[in-house]
């Protein structure tokens, strides 16, 4: 588990370093004009990073007020899925900041609620709102990037751990279920000898019609059976939802 996560902090770091060059969908919409232009795809490269490390997205969206994308900031975080491009299929994790307001939003949607849990959230709030009190936006929106990767470099650790459980459960189950079985088995064909009477010559098994003038044992081959168990396994995916965490800064 520690080397998959090693390995994912790897690539996650090369394509940081590569993300200027790869171009893609845009995942910072500055309205608010608050990042400069080098802010700004240093930050860019990280969030597209992220987009091909893990299954879902991670948008940021700022404007002066949330009037100019809804009747409040909740509304204005959905409305904003307008402007970026977002796929369904996927899910995101939106952070929506309204500065004049100083209100933001952390909207996430369908997929991506099985990645970014309430504490999760929780998490990532504490680590920009300190930031953004003092206008600090570019370290808080750089540390909320990097929290958010790492809650996804989390999460599917604990997935693969999880995931090596079930196997381990399931193997446990199939090896007791087989014991069991030719514990019966075992058990059934020991009853028909015992219905059996014990004789020391071929003569006493037949009738007496048959007359036998000479009898021999001879083992000629044994029989083996083997039984195999078969393991299935299913998946299945999310709906689409919004979960919105909300405060003042």
């Amino acid at each position: 588990m520690e080397t998959k996560t090693k390995a994912r902090a790897i690539a996650f770091a090369l394509l940081v370093a590569l993300a200027p060059f790869l171009g893609a969908k845009e995942f910072i919409r500055d309205g608010a004009g608050i990042l400069t232009q080098v802010q700004k795809d240093a930050l860019s490269a990280k969030l597209e990073s992220i987009s091909l490390t893990f299954p879902t997205d991670v948008f940021i969206v700022t404007a002066k007020s949330f009037s100019e994308y809804g009747y409040d900031t909740e509304d204005a975080a959905e409305k904003a899925l307008r402007v970026i491009p977002f796929d369904d299929r996927r899910g995101c994790l939106l952070l929506f900041i309204a500065v004049k307001d100083r209100t933001y939003d952390l909207d996430v949607i369908g997929h991506g609620q099985e990645l970014f849990s309430h504490s999760a959230c929780n998490r990532l709030e504490q680590s920009f709102l300190s930031d953004f009190s003092s206008d600090d936006w570019n370290t808080g929106l750089l540390d909320f990037t990097e929290c958010a990767s790492t809650i996804l470099m989390n999460h599917d650790a604990e997935a693969c751990a999880e995931k090596k459980k079930q196997i381990a459960i399931m193997f446990a189950i199939a090896l007791i279920v087989s014991i069991i079985i030719s514990f019966a088995l075992y058990r059934k064909e020991m009853k028909k000898l015992d219905n059996v009477a014990l004789a020391h010559d071929a003569d006493r098994y037949a009738s007496g019609s048959l007359a036998l003038s000479r009898s021999r044992d001879t083992y000629t081959h044994s029989t083996t059976r083997t039984i195999h168990h078969n393991e299935n396994s299913s998946s299945g995916g999310g709906s689409r939802s919004h979960s919105h965490h909300s405060g003042h800064f």
